[in-house]
């Protein structure tokens, strides 16, 4: 705990509160999606979880071994969220059927139920905003080499595979051409991984330097900065159409295959970020922010659930009502949040409380955790003898 940098939970927190408004499709989103310029929360977000990889990864000669361990473990989380994600949908197209039919059908073309529930365990259809989870599973199954190379001090061969990898995403989008040899109107997500690796890759490459190399000083050169806020600048205004860009130009800020001005977009910020968190203590954080990005997993797993569920309300609190119904509305919809993060801390208590993590301590743990989910600092199980 003492260890704990609060300000990255803060982050976590606000990027999960960000995406949350932005696919809840009120009027508020107009406020929150890429209010800084041509960088999303979600590309924040996969960068930060890049970083938090490696930096909570083993220092000191892990060998390949260990961070295949640690990876799968990871992995395996990650999956298990993504398919109960996935049941959880599929029983409420049962319940609604207006729930089948979104920006990317919860259903492939061919087949129903059954073919949307094996597609999507094999990660080959993820319906709307079920992608980022995929996505962050197969970054973590690449992680181990990652990690391995940097340990051997391959740096430039995992920076320049990475770039390279990002230049043929430019071309090529895998996902697109695999979907089209399946021919079963499957949807792969909307992120093309070769491209969105380059920002997994220098999240990892920085929590790696800072974690095993003890660098921090990140672009501390002043022309680093000047460039950055000049670069940051002229992107702000250019997406609030305060300066004039052809229609060609924005075609290099796409986000599905990050094209290079977005690329560039989010280095500037990426680079103003390191100067602006320095004067910030790692123990200082906003305390709901910070809840929320410590248990970044279950209240984003939460949060695409909520979405589902409040989407016929929500095109209507939208559409016909003003700002304040909507503020009011978006506010009490992010308050729910809590819940999930509250639910956990109190499982991850109850779990420490009961030992070895039996799939039977696992059920008790969720069960303690149901019945004191404020239970704060206190231990779990004290609580539940009283």
């Amino acid at each position: 705990m003492a260890n704990r940098d609060f300000r990255l939970d803060t982050l976590r927190g606000i990027f999960l509160a960000i995406m949350m408004t932005d696919h809840l499709g009120t009027r508020m989103a107009e406020f929150t999606y890429q209010p800084l310029g041509f960088v999303s929360a979600a590309a924040a977000f996969v960068m930060l979880s890049g970083y938090m990889n490696a930096y909570t990864s083993p220092a000191i000669n892990p060998g390949p071994p260990a961070l295949l361990r640690q990876a799968w473990k990871r992995a395996a989380r990650v999956y298990r969220y993504h398919f109960v994600l996935l049941l959880a949908l599929l029983a409420l197209a049962m319940v609604m059927t207006s729930y089948l039919h979104r920006p990317t059908p919860l259903y492939p073309d061919h087949g129903g139920a059954l073919a949307m529930l094996l597609y999507g365990a094999l990660l080959l259809h993820q319906p709307s905003y079920m992608d980022i989870l995929p996505m962050y599973f197969l970054f973590l199954l690449l992680s181990p080499p990652l990690l391995a190379a940097l340990h051997r001090g391959h740096d430039r061969i995992v920076i320049g595979a990475s770039i390279a990898c990002w230049l043929l995403g430019q071309y090529f989008d895998p996902q697109e051409w695999l979907e089209q040899r399946l021919g079963t109107g499957v949807s792969t997500g909307s992120f093309n991984l070769l491209s969105w690796q380059l920002l997994w890759v220098s999240g990892i490459y920085a929590g790696f330097l800072h974690k095993v190399r003890r660098q921090t000083a990140f672009f501390r050169h002043p022309a680093c900065l000047a460039i950055a806020v000049v670069l940051a600048a002229g992107f702000f205004l250019a997406r609030h159409q305060l300066l004039p860009v052809s229609n060609a130009l924005l075609a290099y800020v796409e986000k599905e295959d990050l094209r290079i001005l977005r690329v560039a977009n989010i280095a500037s910020q990426a680079v103003l970020f390191c100067w602006l968190i320095r004067l910030v203590p790692a123990s200082r954080g906003l305390p709901w922010f910070s809840l929320l990005g410590r248990y970044s997993l279950p209240v984003f797993s939460f949060h695409i659930l909520l979405v589902y569920l409040l989407e016929p309300l929500s095109w209507r609190v939208a559409y016909w009502s003003g700002y304040s119904v909507n503020f009011l509305y978006t506010a009490a919809v992010l308050a729910t949040l809590t819940l999930p993060a509250l639910f956990y801390r109190a499982y991850e208590r109850a779990l420490t409380a009961g030992g070895a993590r039996t799939w039977a301590g696992r059920m008790r743990a969720m069960a303690l955790a149901g019945r004191h989910p404020f239970s704060g600092g206190k231990p779990v199980r004290a609580l539940d003898a009283k």
